[in-house]
């Protein structure tokens, strides 16, 4: 186990780091730059960082988990960049407030503070986005990897304003407040393309809403790309094949149950 210098990280381009499947994890005193690799003997990868890094190249074998590691820390930093953008458009929300919430809600930092919760949403890693209004706050909070975690607290006098926009986005009605509503919108965020799940939920203090995040353009998976072993995989296939029975995908949100289901059809 080798500790990760986060400046070092950044050194390489995200985008980079996940086509080429490397973490720059560390630079020594002699310029020489420890890379984890999935693939060590790729000499390819070795000579191109070489080259781009301007420096000695110290290879150290990784897995995928080790990776995913390296590559959060390029989430979080973006996640601060949005969190400290999302805290702008709400003091701007809040001096340019309108009278009506459907108004407050085509109001353009509204928006910017919409789009930017989802984009701190997706650099997070975060399967669900849940909006909470309490007796004094909203509390944001995203569910990354199965687990809720509290983001950030934002002002309860612009909560009717982010919900309507939300409501707007996803087809649901921006007038009804005292019954469960659910709808869906679909929106393009660092390049990819995701469908939005939305729902609200009537509460004592206001509407609160959940959205469930799902990448649009990602393919169904075989079973050993969701990573069965071959021998799960072929008594999987075979109880597959048969007329009777059932199986049953279980877990807690966010697990996999449905790219299972996706991979068996």
């Amino acid at each position: 186990v080798r500790p990760v210098d986060r400046e070092a990280v950044k050194l390489l381009p995200e985008e980079i780091a996940r086509q080429r499947q490397v973490i720059v994890f560390n630079r020594d005193a002699d310029g020489t730059f420890d890379v984890a690799m999935v693939d060590p003997s790729d000499l390819e990868t070795v000579s191109f960082l070489t080259q781009y890094l301007k420096g000695k190249i110290k290879a150290y074998l990784a897995t995928a988990d080790d990776l995913n590691q390296g590559f959060a820390i390029y989430g979080l930093q973006s996640a601060k960049d949005f969190k400290r953008i999302i805290e702008e458009q709400i003091q701007a929300s809040l001096l340019r407030r309108t009278a009506s919430v459907e108004e407050a809600a085509a109001d353009l930092p509204i928006v910017s503070v919409v789009d930017a919760l989802l984009s701190y949403a997706i650099a997070s890693r975060a399967s669900d986005i849940h909006i909470e209004v309490l007796e004094g706050t909203t509390l944001v909070r995203y569910r990354v990897d199965g687990i809720l975690y509290e983001v950030m607290e934002i002002p309860k006098a612009i909560h009717p304003a982010i919900v309507a926009r939300i409501k707007l986005l996803s087809g649901l009605k921006i007038d009804e407040h005292f019954k469960p509503q659910d709808g869906r919108f679909q929106s393009q965020i660092t390049n990819q393309i995701f469908d939005i799940r939305v729902s609200s939920l009537p509460t004592f203090y206001g509407e609160k809403i959940e959205m469930r995040l799902l990448e649009a353009s990602q393919k169904p998976l075989s079973l050993e790309e969701l990573g069965m072993l071959p021998d799960t995989a072929r008594i999987v296939s075979e109880n597959l094949k048969k007329s009777y029975g059932m199986l049953l995908s279980c877990g807690p949100t966010g697990s996999g149950k449905t790219t299972t289901l996706y991979a068996l059809m």
